[in-house]
């Protein structure tokens, strides 16, 4: 029988048993109030339903899952307060799997009535995944918190609507899915210290006292408020999200994100926007600031960023971006902006007075003012310009000069400034002054004027130069653009004259609308950085420059052009004597200058001269100088630059340079007296005017034989190194031949005797190496001696020891040896005496004897006879000229072999049982494998050996007529041919 728990405050529930419950809903409906179930690890498929207050716990954090197994459900519904929810997992994932309807995990419904106040609701440590909604409450929540769970792929992760008090929803990780709060009464909703990636949160409760979101993190997420009485986001970090609807929005970090607020401070923005009512001391980088309605932007730092289509922009420092289109521009601060301060104004028509345009006190460091002005009925001229004020401001410390409506501006070099913007004004003239360094903004602005001169200037910078805007009538000449600046901008201006200028930038900066002239009529400008062509080089180039815009064009632009010309009086030069040149330079009839300077260049291999003649033009000689000390040719040009960058050069001479002056042997240091196979080392001391090409040795040994060496210089000294040869003697000449750098050539010849200290050379030795015992070996060597060969003797070794004088035949040294028989090697060396006395003895070398002669045997003293059981004894004589290797003698029977003796003389026991012939035959083989045989003549063996007859000598009697019967016994060795007997008696 069941134990009945209820009344119980603590409960177990086990799936499998062993617990106090088996079912999660029988443990809650048995459970006291306030009371605990806690639930045992397991996958759970109850749809559970929580009526009083309790807290429903699992064992571990992911062990207790709710899983689904049928479509359209929620897993637990809670219709009470004070209920708490931890270390439940609630699994929708069969349900995505099967297409099962919208699942959910925990939901709030009061049932009877909706709209009931639920309190003091905690979920807890909780993970919902794959739900259609993780956890949802249509009542009105009061003091209830959510906190420390898991959100993953879920379609909706929170749906809430507040009641009175306040919601916290803290330390949650959401991933995917909204967060809904739908309703509100008079409730404060808390979001701090949670992760949100890919989650949207829509706050649009009606009546809620407010929202206040702080220290999150928010991953592509989104955030979107509205009906609050008050909404605030703070310490938050937003990585590619955005923001919209929030009232307060403070110490924030925005990363790759857009947002819009009402009040905005304290926060730092990296390549966001943002777009305010009221935005100051914020920090921007690479981000763009605009209006949200009337805004007010202030005491920001922005860096890269910019400000678009605000109301009023004050005390900003902007580092890079700018300000644009905005209205209201007072004490700001820009350094290095891309824009400065710029805006462009479009007016078709006015339906209600202007806004004024007041750019005010701003500090511009690098960039400036930009105005750009678009009226297009005459009528608003006026009216429009009235309400624009650019008073105060300074670019690199120097002040922007502003008019309007003024007949008569005359801007020289006595006047400072950055930038002049003249406003409907006419007569406007500027002269004389001289820009430096980079300006992203025109110097000249004209808009809406007339009759505008700008002359004899030199802008080192500005984008563009100059910028005209509705212009009528002007005249631009004599200017220089230079540097980093851009162009001159004509936008719907007509009757401008463009001429005489030297523009050192791209016409891609240029612009015209149309309606100008860009030449004079007869001179165009000069275009150093646009490619043109001058085939007819007459310094103009052959096609006209075209204007960017409506079809202006400089048809007859300037090619900057240098002619260089130099020639050589004399075919060729002397060392030490000069070259006497012409020498030319032309350029055009231009109203500039062209030649920056001119100069002479001549060059002897590496070595480099120049001389440097300045800007001049014209025609004049000029000698250059040579020394004594080189023939190299000279290669001799001109060359030339422009003022604008062009380089220009002549073509190239080659004078010849010649050297008569031979050169000189100072000293030979050379031993005078040398012995064969000495290393001796010459050294050579010798000078040229020009310098010594190189130092030949030639040394003359013989008539036969000669050495050349080339020697090598070294330090002051030629020098090298020679070996005497072994073969020569007596008296050598020395030639030496010195060539100098010119081909000028001199001999110096000097003798020295050498002594021969080297014995005769054994060159060839024709001696056979194979030889037949008993023959004559014939020896043949050649002996060769620079001095005379005295004696030439091979001593032979081997077996022999002997000596055999050689005699000179024919070139060669020849003799005779007979060899000994008995000889099998035979070796030899050569012995040589030159007639001075110097020898020299050869390797020892081996002639290979061959045996020719057979070995020998044959026996003595061999008996006509020999009787049965007789020693036979046969005397054995055998022997050969090198030595005998092996033999034997057989001993055969009437043809057969009856014994095989060792080799020596035979004594050996004849047989007794047998007759006939004996032959002896000797076998004998020598050391080289010749062998001889030898037969005995034919030996009788006799039988020698009487029968013997064995007789029974007992008393016989017999009776008379009886027979007589006798056994006689008789043997013999051979055999017995017949038995005869006879009685007496």
């Amino acid at each position: 029988m069941e134990a009945d728990l209820r009344g119980l405050d603590y409960v177990v529930v086990v799936p499998s048993g062993g617990g106090d419950y088996g079912s999660i809903q029988e443990a809650l409906d048995a459970v006291d109030e306030n009371g605990t179930v806690l639930i045992r690890a397991g996958n759970y498929t109850e749809k559970v339903w929580i009526n009083r207050s309790v807290r429903l716990v699992g064992e571990q954090e992911g062990a207790v899952r709710f899983v689904v197994d049928e479509p359209d459900v929620t897993m637990i519904m809670v219709n009470t307060s004070y209920v708490r929810i931890e270390n439940l997992t609630f699994d929708g994932s069969a349900s995505k799997e099967r297409d099962m309807g919208k699942i959910g995990g925990i939901r709030i419904k009061h049932i009877g009535y909706q709209y009931r106040e639920i309190r003091e609701i905690l979920i807890r440590s909780c993970t919902f995944e794959h739900l259609y909604c993780g956890f949802s409450s249509p009542e009105w929540l009061t003091n209830s918190t959510i906190t420390e769970n898991l959100f993953i792929n879920n379609s909706f992760s929170l749906q809430l609507a507040g009641g009175r008090g306040l919601v916290k929803i803290s330390y949650n990780s959401i991933f995917d899915g909204f967060i809904s709060i739908e309703k509100g009464h008079k409730t404060m909703f808390v979001i701090h210290n949670n992760t949100l990636h890919g989650c949207r949160i829509l706050a649009s409760a009606a009546g809620t006292y407010g929202v206040y979101v702080y220290d999150s993190e928010f991953s592509q997420s989104y955030y979107g408020g509205s009906g609050y009485e008050h909404s605030e986001l703070a310490r938050n970090r937003f990585v590619q999200s955005k923001v919209g609807g929030v009232t307060n929005f403070v110490n924030n970090t925005m990363i790759d994100s857009r947002g819009r607020a009402d009040f905005v401070r304290g926060n730092v923005f990296y390549n966001s926007s943002l777009a305010g009512d009221y935005v100051v001391d914020n920090v921007f980088y690479n981000s763009t600031v605009t209006e949200r309605n009337v805004s007010y932007i202030a005491d920001n730092v922005l860096y890269n960023s910019t400000i678009v289509w605000v109301d009023t922009v004050t005390g900003n420092h902007l580092f890079g971006g700018g300000i644009i289109n905005s209205w209201n521009v007072v004490g700001n601060v820009l350094e290095n902006c891309t824009y400065g301060i710029k805006w462009h104004q479009r007016v078709l028509f006015m339906a209600s007075p202007w806004r004024w345009r007041n750019v005010t006190g701003n500090i511009l460091k690098n960039c400036g003012i930009e105005p750009e002005y678009d009226i297009r009925d005459e009528y608003y001229e006026r009216e429009v310009f009235e309400r624009v004020r650019i008073e105060g401001n300074t670019v690199n410390g120097k002040p922007v000069l502003f008019y309007k409506f003024n007949d008569g501006i005359d801007l020289g070099s006595e006047d400072e400034f950055a930038q002049v913007i003249a406003l409907k004004c006419s007569n406007v003239t500027v002269h004389g002054i001289r820009v430096e360094g980079a300006a992203n903004y025109p110097i000249v602005y004209v808009s809406y004027g007339s009759d505008v001169e700008i002359y004899d200037n030199d802008f080192g910078g500005g984008s563009p130069v100059v910028r005209l805007e509705s212009v009528h009538r002007g005249e631009i000449r004599g200017n220089r653009l230079r540097g980093l600046c851009g162009g001159i901008v004509l936008n719907r201006s007509e009757g401008v004259s463009v001429y005489g200028n030297i523009f050192e930038v791209g016409n891609g900066s240029f612009y015209d609308s149309g309606g100008n002239d860009w030449y004079s009529g007869v001179e165009g400008n000069l275009w150093t950085n646009v490619s043109l062509r001058d085939e007819d080089l007459d310094g103009y180039g052959d096609e006209p420059v075209r204007i960017p815009g409506g079809g202006g064009e400089d048809r007859h632009p300037a090619y900057p052009y240098m002619r260089l010309e130099v020639r050589s009086y004399v075919e060729e030069g002397t060392t030490g004597e000069g070259i006497p040149l012409g020498l030319k330079v032309w350029v055009p009839d231009y109203s500039f200058e062209v030649i920056s300077d001119v100069k002479l260049v001549w060059m002897r291999g590496e070595e480099r001269w120049e001389r440097d003649f300045g800007a001049v033009e014209g025609e004049w000689d000029f000698v250059i100088g040579l020394n004594e000390s080189s023939t190299e040719p000279v290669r001799i040009w001109m060359e030339g630059r422009d003022l604008y960058g062009g380089e220009y050069r002549s073509e190239e001479i080659v004078v010849e340079v010649v050297d008569n002056d031979p050169p000189e042997v100072v000293g030979v240091d050379m031993p005078g007296s040398l012995a064969n196979g000495d290393e001796f080392e010459v050294k050579v001391y010798a000078r040229d005017n020009v310098g010594v090409e190189g130092v030949e040795l030639e040394v003359r040994w013989c008539e036969w034989y000669r050495s050349i060496l080339r020697l090598e210089y070294d330090g002051g000294v030629w020098r090298g190194s020679l070996r005497v040869p072994d073969n020569v003697s007596g008296e050598a000449l020395v030639v030496l031949r010195v060539e100098d750098l010119g081909g000028n050539v001199v001999y110096y010849n000097s003798t020295t005797e050498v002594r021969d200290t080297v014995g005769p050379v054994i060159e060839e030795d024709e001696t056979p190496t194979v030889v037949d015992c008993g023959e004559v070996l014939e020896f043949r060597i050649r002996v060769w001696d620079a001095s005379g060969v005295g004696r030439v003797v091979v001593y032979l070794s081997g077996g022999v020891v002997d000596v055999v004088e050689l005699e000179e035949e024919g070139g060669y040294y020849v003799g005779e040896y007979e060899v000994p028989v008995e000889v099998t090697v035979l070796r030899y060396y050569v012995y040589a005496e030159d007639v001075v006395g110097n020898s020299v003895s050869g390797e020892e070398r081996e002639v290979e004897v061959r045996d020719v002669i057979p070995p020998y045997i044959e026996f003595r003293g061999v008996p006509e006879s020999v009787g049965t059981g007789e020693f036979l004894r046969v005397g054995v004589v055998y022997g050969d000229n090198v030595g005998v290797e092996s033999g034997w003698v057989l001993v055969l029977i009437n043809g057969e072999e009856w014994r095989n003796l060792t080799l020596g003389d035979v004594e050996v026991e004849m047989p007794e049982d047998e007759v006939g012939s004996v032959i002896l035959r000797g076998v004998v083989v020598d050391v080289s494998g010749w062998r001889d045989e030898f037969e005995s003549a034919e030996i009788e063996l006799v039988d020698v050996i009487a029968p013997i007859i064995f007789l029974d000598e007992s008393e016989v009697r017999l009776k008379e007529g009886e027979e007589l019967r006798m056994e006689i016994n008789v043997s013999d060795n051979i055999g017995v041919e017949s038995v005869e007997w006879w009685w007496s008696g």
